[in-house]
Protein backbone atom coordinates (compact mmCIF):
# COMPACT_ATOMS: atom_id res chain seq x y z
CA UNK A 1 0.00 0.00 0.00
CA UNK A 2 3.22 2.47 -0.30
CA UNK A 3 1.79 2.97 -3.52
CA UNK A 4 -1.74 4.55 -2.38
CA UNK A 5 -0.69 8.26 -2.33
CA UNK A 6 0.68 8.00 -5.99
CA UNK A 7 -2.36 6.29 -7.44
CA UNK A 8 -4.88 8.82 -5.44
CA UNK A 9 -2.67 11.56 -6.93
CA UNK A 10 -2.36 10.17 -10.45
CA UNK A 11 -6.09 9.86 -10.35
CA UNK A 12 -6.68 13.36 -8.89
CA UNK A 13 -4.57 14.79 -11.47
CA UNK A 14 -5.31 12.91 -14.55
CA UNK A 15 -9.13 13.49 -14.28
CA UNK A 16 -8.48 17.29 -13.49
CA UNK A 17 -6.15 17.90 -16.25
CA UNK A 18 -8.67 15.55 -18.96
CA UNK A 19 -11.49 17.60 -17.99
CA UNK A 20 -9.76 21.00 -18.48
CA UNK A 21 -8.88 19.57 -22.21
CA UNK A 22 -12.38 18.38 -22.84
CA UNK A 23 -13.93 22.06 -23.65
CA UNK A 24 -10.91 22.68 -26.24
CA UNK A 25 -10.89 19.07 -27.77
CA UNK A 26 -14.94 19.52 -28.66
CA UNK A 27 -14.43 23.23 -29.59
CA UNK A 28 -15.86 25.38 -26.67
CA UNK A 29 -13.90 28.25 -27.09
CA UNK A 30 -16.21 29.55 -29.17
CA UNK A 31 -18.87 30.16 -26.28
CA UNK A 32 -21.46 28.79 -28.76
CA UNK A 33 -22.89 26.10 -26.33
CA UNK A 34 -25.87 25.42 -24.06
CA UNK A 35 -26.66 24.43 -20.68
CA UNK A 36 -26.43 26.02 -16.93
CA UNK A 37 -23.29 27.97 -18.50
CA UNK A 38 -24.91 29.53 -21.79
CA UNK A 39 -26.07 33.11 -20.88
CA UNK A 40 -29.67 31.90 -20.70
CA UNK A 41 -28.77 29.30 -18.11
CA UNK A 42 -27.14 31.40 -15.85
CA UNK A 43 -29.72 34.39 -16.59
CA UNK A 44 -32.39 31.74 -15.83
CA UNK A 45 -30.47 30.26 -12.39
CA UNK A 46 -29.99 33.70 -11.32
CA UNK A 47 -33.70 34.41 -11.10
CA UNK A 48 -34.72 30.92 -9.92
CA UNK A 49 -36.05 30.65 -6.78
CA UNK A 50 -34.85 28.11 -4.65
CA UNK A 51 -36.97 25.86 -3.00
CA UNK A 52 -34.23 24.31 0.12
CA UNK A 53 -37.00 21.78 1.59
CA UNK A 54 -37.49 20.18 -2.06
CA UNK A 55 -33.47 19.96 -2.80
CA UNK A 56 -32.11 18.98 0.54
CA UNK A 57 -34.00 15.39 0.33
CA UNK A 58 -32.78 14.90 -3.18
CA UNK A 59 -29.07 16.12 -2.67
CA UNK A 60 -28.64 14.35 0.54
CA UNK A 61 -30.05 11.67 -0.94
CA UNK A 62 -27.36 11.33 -3.61
CA UNK A 63 -24.57 12.22 -1.48
CA UNK A 64 -25.23 9.81 1.47
CA UNK A 65 -26.18 6.79 -1.11
CA UNK A 66 -22.21 7.73 -2.83
CA UNK A 67 -20.47 7.77 0.43
CA UNK A 68 -22.18 4.47 1.67
CA UNK A 69 -21.58 2.52 -1.54
CA UNK A 70 -17.27 3.71 -1.31
CA UNK A 71 -17.83 2.55 2.31
CA UNK A 72 -19.05 -0.66 1.52
CA UNK A 73 -16.93 -0.68 -1.71
CA UNK A 74 -13.98 -0.84 0.76
CA UNK A 75 -14.71 -4.46 2.09
CA UNK A 76 -14.04 -5.90 -1.31
CA UNK A 77 -11.31 -6.31 -3.64
CA UNK A 78 -12.76 -3.90 -6.30
CA UNK A 79 -12.84 -0.99 -3.67
CA UNK A 80 -9.13 0.55 -4.47
CA UNK A 81 -10.78 1.01 -8.23
CA UNK A 82 -14.36 2.07 -7.28
CA UNK A 83 -12.62 5.02 -4.83
CA UNK A 84 -9.88 6.00 -7.57
CA UNK A 85 -12.50 5.94 -10.65
CA UNK A 86 -14.74 8.15 -8.15
CA UNK A 87 -11.84 10.33 -7.62
CA UNK A 88 -10.70 10.74 -11.46
CA UNK A 89 -14.87 11.75 -12.37
CA UNK A 90 -15.24 13.91 -10.21
CA UNK A 91 -11.66 15.70 -10.77
CA UNK A 92 -12.71 15.50 -14.15
CA UNK A 93 -16.12 17.22 -13.80
CA UNK A 94 -14.28 19.98 -12.16
CA UNK A 95 -11.87 20.51 -14.82
CA UNK A 96 -14.52 20.57 -16.87
CA UNK A 97 -16.37 22.77 -15.11
CA UNK A 98 -13.82 25.60 -14.62
CA UNK A 99 -12.39 24.92 -17.80
CA UNK A 100 -15.92 26.23 -19.38
CA UNK A 101 -16.56 28.81 -16.68
CA UNK A 102 -12.88 30.36 -17.82
CA UNK A 103 -13.86 30.10 -21.29
CA UNK A 104 -16.81 31.80 -21.17
CA UNK A 105 -16.29 34.67 -17.97
CA UNK A 106 -12.20 35.08 -18.26
CA UNK A 107 -11.24 35.32 -14.96
CA UNK A 108 -14.24 35.78 -13.23
CA UNK A 109 -14.67 32.15 -14.30
CA UNK A 110 -12.03 31.31 -11.88
CA UNK A 111 -14.35 33.40 -9.03
CA UNK A 112 -17.66 31.27 -10.29
CA UNK A 113 -16.19 28.15 -9.92
CA UNK A 114 -15.26 28.57 -6.24
CA UNK A 115 -19.10 29.48 -5.50
CA UNK A 116 -19.88 26.30 -6.90
CA UNK A 117 -17.57 24.58 -4.94
CA UNK A 118 -17.87 26.58 -1.57
CA UNK A 119 -18.48 26.08 1.26
CA UNK A 120 -20.41 22.44 0.97
CA UNK A 121 -16.93 20.65 -0.93
CA UNK A 122 -14.75 21.48 2.12
CA UNK A 123 -17.05 19.08 3.75
CA UNK A 124 -17.58 16.67 0.63
CA UNK A 125 -13.93 16.77 0.44
CA UNK A 126 -13.24 16.13 4.04
CA UNK A 127 -15.73 12.90 4.17
CA UNK A 128 -13.99 11.60 1.32
CA UNK A 129 -10.49 11.98 2.54
CA UNK A 130 -11.81 10.18 5.81
CA UNK A 131 -13.23 7.55 2.92
CA UNK A 132 -9.66 7.24 1.34
CA UNK A 133 -7.90 6.72 5.59
CA UNK A 134 -10.49 4.17 5.83
CA UNK A 135 -10.24 2.68 2.48
CA UNK A 136 -6.57 2.55 2.73
CA UNK A 137 -6.64 1.01 6.28
CA UNK A 138 -9.09 -1.84 5.09
CA UNK A 139 -7.12 -2.81 2.44
CA UNK A 140 -3.42 -2.65 4.91
CA UNK A 141 -5.41 -5.10 7.22
CA UNK A 142 -5.91 -7.40 4.83
CA UNK A 143 -2.38 -7.96 3.25
CA UNK A 144 -1.50 -8.52 6.87
CA UNK A 145 -0.11 -11.90 7.81
CA UNK A 146 -1.08 -14.19 6.03
CA UNK A 147 -4.40 -14.48 3.24
CA UNK A 148 -7.17 -11.61 2.76
CA UNK A 149 -10.02 -12.43 4.86
CA UNK A 150 -13.44 -10.96 5.32
CA UNK A 151 -13.04 -9.40 9.00
CA UNK A 152 -15.81 -8.43 10.95
CA UNK A 153 -16.82 -5.16 11.30
CA UNK A 154 -16.11 -3.16 14.50
CA UNK A 155 -17.18 -0.76 16.50
CA UNK A 156 -14.72 1.61 14.78
CA UNK A 157 -15.87 0.94 11.35
CA UNK A 158 -19.47 2.33 12.40
CA UNK A 159 -17.67 5.05 13.58
CA UNK A 160 -16.39 6.08 10.79
CA UNK A 161 -18.98 5.46 8.95
CA UNK A 162 -21.17 7.46 11.28
CA UNK A 163 -18.32 10.70 10.99
CA UNK A 164 -18.54 10.31 7.14
CA UNK A 165 -22.40 10.71 6.59
CA UNK A 166 -22.44 13.40 9.28
CA UNK A 167 -20.12 15.46 7.02
CA UNK A 168 -22.21 14.19 3.63
CA UNK A 169 -25.32 15.51 5.44
CA UNK A 170 -23.63 18.57 6.98
CA UNK A 171 -22.64 19.31 3.40
CA UNK A 172 -26.06 18.29 1.62
CA UNK A 173 -27.84 21.04 3.83
CA UNK A 174 -25.05 24.01 3.07
CA UNK A 175 -24.87 23.08 -0.58
CA UNK A 176 -28.86 23.22 -0.59
CA UNK A 177 -29.10 25.91 1.44
CA UNK A 178 -25.71 27.92 1.07
CA UNK A 179 -24.02 26.96 -1.67
CA UNK A 180 -26.61 27.46 -4.66
CA UNK A 181 -27.85 31.26 -3.16
CA UNK A 182 -24.29 32.43 -2.99
CA UNK A 183 -23.67 31.45 -6.83
CA UNK A 184 -27.08 33.00 -7.15
CA UNK A 185 -25.78 36.28 -5.87
CA UNK A 186 -22.19 36.00 -7.38
CA UNK A 187 -24.10 35.92 -10.82
CA UNK A 188 -26.07 38.95 -10.57
CA UNK A 189 -22.41 40.52 -10.32
CA UNK A 190 -20.88 39.28 -13.62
Amino acid sequence: MKRFPVITAAAAAAGFFLGILIPELIHMGGGSYAGLVSVYGLREFETERLDILSLLPYVAGVRLRTILFLWMSCYTPPGLFLHMAYLFWICLLSGILLSVFVLRQGYMGFLLFLCCLLPQWMLYLSAFARELRFLRKKRQLSYGSGPPSVRPMRLADWKELAGMLLLMAAGSAVEAGVGLKVFQIFLQYL
